[in-house]
């Protein structure tokens, strides 16, 4: 937990994950083997932009982005220092 600690919720069929960072920042590797096998998700993305850093730039430099995911998938989250990221992933 000294660098990084990331969880996922579910409700229903949504899933909610988040992750932070220590003061390094580095990229996460997330593993969605927890999907369910077949299905096609929606995964909206909220993430760190490049000129995010918790020393020099508000909270609120992030992007939103979407995508497509399945089971098997790995998201390699981009995070900057005392950065963190979240992912909504809905079944279509």
């Amino acid at each position: 937990m000294g660098e990084y600690i990331t969880t996922a919720r579910r409700s229903k069929n949504d899933w909610f994950v988040g992750s932070v960072m220590n003061q390094k920042g580095g990229v996460l590797d997330i593993d969605l083997n927890f999907l369910e096998e077949g299905k096609i998700y929606e995964v909206t993305f909220y993430e760190d932009t490049p000129e995010t850093d918790c020393k020099t730039n508000p909270p609120e430099a992030y992007q939103i982005r979407k995508a497509k995911v399945k089971k098997g998938d790995v998201i390699k989250a981009n995070m900057a220092p005392g950065g963190g990221h979240c992912m909504w992933i809905k079944s279509e």
